[in-house]
């Protein structure tokens, strides 16, 4: 499984990503990782979440994970993200660079 991850906004506007592939990574932190993403449901979420109506200085997401045949991307404000995919999102932001 493959997801990559940018996070813009914030404070300073500033841009942020990271690509992890999970086959590259230990057992121990692969599997949650894959069950992140199955139990947020990530497949079925829109691609597009509407923008909050109010609110500055948010982080706004990217998210595409591509499993097998399967590619997805996700794109979403901090304030309406989804509760079934802030797990997901805060154990990828932990590898942000930037």
């Amino acid at each position: 499984m493959k997801i990559h991850l940018v996070r813009t906004g914030g404070f300073g506007g500033m841009r942020r990503e990271v690509r992890i592939e999970t086959r590259s990574l230990p057992g121990e932190e692969a599997g949650p990782l894959e069950r992140l993403v199955h139990d947020s449901g990530f497949f079925a979420l829109p691609g597009r979440f509407p923008k909050p109506g109010k609110g500055a200085d948010y982080f706004t997401y990217s998210i595409t994970v591509e499993d097998s045949e399967r590619v997805h991307t996700v794109q979403v404000a901090e304030p309406v993200l989804p509760d079934s995919l802030r797990p997901l999102v805060r154990e990828v932001s932990k590898r942000l660079s930037g």
